[in-house]
């Protein structure tokens, strides 16, 4: 695969058109599509690897890998990444997970240096965004508020991911949970990773 590719893998993932990816990135339709059929590269552009990767929601250098072990762009994602613990999955569906460690890291952007990662097991946040094998990022410490994702511990169900709402733990399927004394709540939930070549 190569990175023309990988764009399109990425960006059919997430449900986005050519023309909603350009304008995130500040390119043209006609660029991108030139980009993912290989007409086109990114060697003037370096930094533009490091936008596709935060538009496509990638792990920093996930992208610049398929480019030549010397292109700018690997030693940016270098500069960029930082390493935060994955502590184990979260429940967006169906059942019940402990959340215990599956001894993980993920490279991450710097800015979330703060923040630990969770593996999502299953689909009820698909309309959030978040699908079965996503990693989502919590900020350590941060308090939920009205409307936020955040990452909570349910006595009756385990870890999961779920949007709070007036006091209610809520996904898109409707799910619904009134968060009682013995239910925690960990954190916001302020990133996704989408691997490419995930197996989830």
């Amino acid at each position: 695969m190569g990175l023309g590719e990988a764009v399109r893998d990425a960006r059919k993932n997430l449900g986005m058109n050519a023309t909603e990816l350009a304008s995130i990135v500040g390119r043209t339709p006609q660029y991108i599509s030139q980009l993912e059929n290989g007409a086109r590269g990114v060697e003037q552009s370096p930094h533009l690897v490091r936008q596709l990767e935060i538009a496509l929601r990638l792990q920093p250098g996930e992208l610049a890998r398929y480019l030549p072990e010397d292109h700018p762009a690997r030693f940016i994602a270098q500069e960029l990444a930082v390493e935060i613990e994955v502590l184990g999955e979260v429940g967006a569906g169906p059942g019940h997970l402990e959340g215990s460690s599956i001894h993980e890291k993920l490279a991450v952007g710097h800015m979330f240096y703060d923040c630990v990662a969770y593996k999502v097991r299953g689909d009820s946040m698909v309309d959030e965004h978040i699908l079965n094998g996503d990693y989502i990022l919590t900020k350590r410490n941060s308090v939920p508020e009205q409307g936020d994702i955040c990452v909570a511990w349910i006595n009756e169900e385990g870890c999961v991911c779920k949007r709070l709402d007036r006091g209610r733990l809520k996904s898109p399927d409707g799910w619904e949970h009134t968060i009682s004394p013995g239910d925690y709540l960990f954190g916001v939930v302020v990133g996704i990773i989408r691997r490419t070549n995930r197996h989830a």
